[in-house]
């Protein structure tokens, strides 16, 4: 096995699984089970990495050093040091780089076996309804289509969020239970005390600090990240820009909603809050503007994404979507 493995991409249940393997690997050489160091390399330089690697440990036979957020790697004294000891590596280490972008281009990452480099892709969209609805099948819970959809809306699109999430929803319908999106709404909004759907609570109320409070809490909470945050409020602006055209083809107000599955006294109120607030040209603007973040999140670090989605939200409360993000940093042109 490589001494130093650089694994990339989005998919975290896969990766994560992988680590896993490669931790069961050094336990089988060694013998016993190795010594695990987490760090993240915006938390711990990489020369202390290094260091705990080359000195081993005192009381077993092999350490594995699982460095997050590999990207970040970036100061040139690092990338000596990084590149030097891939070169040169410790017989009783193993150091695992890990990072979700899909490149690095960086000249340490070449020194890395091409063997032990490796890509985890997202499933693609045509495979993400089929695994959710086997996933709760063979939990002996029904769910419908709407419900996946939206399932897949609010979740992170990695195989280890999905599972989190999927097991937590079974628990709370309950073996031979079924979930609908109402069951989803209700088990988010009762599931914790600050969550998406108080977060659009406060964006429909045009309230800027409470909004800021609320996101502050989700991202704290480690239960959500901004792209699962920033992919709710794009299915949730977008149900309300429909409910808008609805009530602009002269839909009565009950009938749109029962058109659109908006059924909980809460999220009528909500949803009646964000009309009364936004016209349809805004929420035209909000939703084009969610997407930009969208393809920016992608092109840009995970270290960035939180600054980003509370610019989003300031954008969304102050300026009702109206500011535009230029072609040039959304694709990096």
């Amino acid at each position: 096995m490589s001494s130093t493995h650089l694994l990339l991409g989005p998919e975290e249940g896969e990766k994560n699984a992988h680590i896993a393997r490669l931790v069961e690997i050094a336990h089988k050489q060694s013998g016993e089970k190795p010594e695990l160091h987490t760090f993240y390399s915006s938390e711990t330089p990489i020369r202390d990495v290094i260091a705990v690697l080359r000195n081993g440990s005192l009381f077993y036979a092999h350490v594995v050093a699982i460095v997050h957020a590999a990207e970040e790697i970036r100061k040139k004294d690092d990338i000596a040091a990084l590149s030097d000891y891939i070169r040169k590596p410790s017989s009783e280490a193993t150091l695992i780089l890990v990072s979700g972008v899909l490149r690095i281009d960086a000249a340490w990452t070449r020194e890395v076996p091409a063997d032990a480099r490796k890509i985890f892709w997202e499933m693609f969209e045509n495979q993400k309804q089929g695994w959710v609805a086997n996933y709760f099948r063979k939990r002996n819970v029904a769910i419908d289509a709407d419900a996946i959809e939206l399932f897949l809306d609010m979740v992170e699109n990695n195989t280890q969020e999905l599972r989190i999430a999927a097991d937590r929803l079974c628990g709370f319908v309950g073996k031979g239970g079924a979930v609908t999106s109402a069951e989803i709404e209700e088990f988010l909004y009762h599931g914790k005390q600050e969550n998406v759907f108080s977060l659009f609570d406060g964006l429909c109320a045009g309230s800027l600090e409470s909004s800021l409070e609320i996101l502050q809490m989700l991202l704290l909470s480690n239960d959500q990240t901004p792209t699962g945050v920033l992919a709710s409020l794009v299915w949730q602006f977008r149900r309300l820009l429909a409910l808008r055209v609805l009530l602009d083809q002269h839909y009565d107000t009950s009938e749109a909603f029962q058109k659109l599955g908006v059924r909980s006294k809460r999220n009528q109120q909500t949803y009646s809050a964000g009309i009364r607030r936004f016209k349809r040209a805004a929420l035209e603007d909000i939703v084009t503007r969610a997407v930009e973040y969208e393809a920016l999140f992608r092109s840009t670090s995970t270290g960035r994404h939180r600054g980003l989605l509370q610019q989003f939200i300031y954008n969304t409360v102050v300026r009702a979507g109206a500011q535009h993000l230029p072609q040039s940093v959304i694709y990096g042109a």
